[in-house]
């Protein structure tokens, strides 16, 4: 018995140590365990707080890279306005020149003709558009209308005088009476009317205009000889 009792005393002491050598790497494990899950925590807090930091940098080059976008927007906006406006400011100054200022004056050598007063020709005949094409279908209306007008002064004025010249009853009236209309529709200052003698040698006065003093002139004069 007593050696079982020892026996069994060994097999326990062994387990014992067996025990606390158990126990002792569960603590070592147990200890390992902690450090793993403290470096894992300090690990995962690095990660997180990099992270943080890459959104946060990530987040600042957005909003750089937005607020350069729009900048950029904005000055190829302006840039097109400017462009806008320059064109529209061209296309004013070409259309000013090239189309109001012509039809402009074109409609005031219009206004002179139908006033009587178109002895100018109409400007741009030379242009090769539809200006030009205008101005040379005014300038022959201008020119048509002129003509016209003086054919119908001609002929109002002619028979205007030969009414007047039918009741003259003798030269000196026939005289009197031609240079009274004719003086003023020729614009004659001062002027005198002779006809040929019979004996054709000689002239005879027998009408003046816007002489005073008919005694100054000369009644009759031989040809060739000076007034």
């Amino acid at each position: 018995r007593l050696q079982k009792s020892r026996q069994h005393l060994s097999t326990l002491l062994l387990l014992e140590e067996a025990l606390t050598e158990r126990k002792e790497k569960q603590a070592d494990l147990s200890t390992q365990l902690n450090t793993y899950r403290i470096e894992h925590d300090a690990l995962d807090n690095e990660l997180e707080a990099f992270r943080l930091q890459q959104e946060a940098r990530l987040k600042q080059q957005t909003e750089l890279l937005s607020q350069q976008a729009q900048k950029q927007t904005r000055w190829a906006f302006a840039s097109l306005l400017l462009s806008n406006l320059a064109t529209l400011l061209a296309l004013a100054v070409f259309f000013q020149r090239r189309v109001i200022r012509p039809i402009s004056e074109l409609n005031r050598a219009t206004q002179d003709v139908l006033a009587d007063n178109g002895a100018h020709a109409f400007p741009f005949q030379e242009e090769s558009n539809e200006i030009g094409d205008l101005a040379r279908s005014l300038e022959h209306y201008r020119k048509t209308s002129q003509e016209v007008e003086e054919q119908r002064w001609i002929k109002t004025n002619i028979s205007s005088i030969s009414t007047l010249l039918q009741k003259a009853r003798s030269f000196s009236e026939l005289g009197q009476q031609l240079m009274a209309a004719l003086a003023p529709l020729l614009q004659i200052g001062q002027g005198a009317f002779y006809i040929m003698e019979p004996n054709g040698q000689s002239l005879r006065l027998i009408g003046t205009y816007a002489f005073r003093d008919r005694k100054q002139l000369n009644q009759r004069f031989a040809l060739g000889e000076g007034l």
